[in-house]
């Protein structure tokens, strides 16, 4: 079993990317063998990736620039006045500018141990995270990422298919032109992610939180929005249907542009007040379950 370690390793550090891809397949093998190693394996694949990562800067400005500082604190009154700000920048969101490189592919070796990882059964009691990560565009699926942070990472252009992505964590991270197909994201937050132009088909979605997250052009075909969080969000030429708006749950309107939808939102939010003991706003004293959260 050594010896197959060693070996595995000595793969990963090949100049080809054939013999490193071999590497994170034998060292998969190794781990369904041998269980006191999969800690090692685990730690080891990611430290991989994370090598990878290194040499690929993250391509989207929008969540640096639109990051409200206050938000990142602790203490109520520090949130409020954050939201206030967010509420009042999330119209720029759309409007400034930015700056984007061309998709680029991530490297198959690296795709494959991200593959891998997602794939690791039982898994290593060391915990996946690819938190800040921008590797390129991959496409996984199958993939149990049950729990894991994606925080601040660039996952733009990627193809997720069939992946149990269930109370996994994007706040802050770039998925413009991501596609989610068959994916289960039951439980997952979107805060502050920018979705432009995303795609969401054939998912599972209750109780997943896209608060204030950028989903102008976002494609959501007959995805169920029933006790989605969209409270702040923007929903510019999404073409949801207003039954959809109906179902999801908001503490601040979204925001959208098109009068079919302005009628939803409004419907809704005169439902919520009907049925509140106080406003719904994110800024009130009361008993606000965003606030709480």
């Amino acid at each position: 079993m050594t010896d197959r370690y060693t070996k595995a390793v000595e793969q990963l550090a090949a100049e080809s990317e054939t013999i490193r891809l071999g590497g994170i397949y034998a060292l998969e093998r190794i781990y369904a063998d041998s269980p006191r190693d999969r800690d090692t394996i685990g730690n080891l694949l990611m430290t991989f990736v994370s090598a990878a990562n290194r040499n690929h800067a993250l391509k989207s400005r929008w969540r640096v620039r639109f990051w409200p500082s206050g938000l990142l604190r602790s203490g109520r009154r520090r949130v409020r006045t954050a939201a206030r700000s967010l509420t009042r920048l999330r119209f720029s969101q759309t409007e400034a500018p930015t700056y984007e490189l061309p998709a680029k592919r991530a490297p198959a070796d690296v795709a494959g141990a991200m593959q891998v990882l997602g794939r690791l059964s039982p898994k290593p009691q060391t915990s996946i995270s690819f938190a800040g990560h921008s590797v390129g565009e991959v496409e996984i699926s199958g993939a149990d990422f049950r729990g894991v942070e994606f925080w601040s990472a660039d996952f733009s252009h990627s193809t997720f298919s069939g992946v149990d992505f269930r109370r996994a964590k994007f706040n802050f991270s770039d998925l413009k032109f991501a596609k989610f197909v068959g994916c289960d994201l039951r439980g997952v937050t979107f805060e502050l992610a920018d979705l432009r132009s995303a795609t969401f088909m054939q998912c599972e979605m209750a109780g997943s939180d896209f608060w204030a997250a950028n989903l102008t052009s976002a494609a959501l075909p007959m995805v169920d929005l029933t006790d989605v969080n969209l409270s702040g969000a923007v929903m510019r030429k999404t073409g949801v249907d207003p039954e959809q708006m109906l179902t999801a749950n908001w503490a601040t309107e979204p925001y959208v542009e098109e009068d079919y939808l302005l009628e939803a939102v409004a419907e809704r939010t005169a439902q919520l007040n009907a049925v509140a003991d106080y406003p719904v706003s994110p800024f009130d004293n009361g008993p606000n379950r965003w606030l709480d959260r």
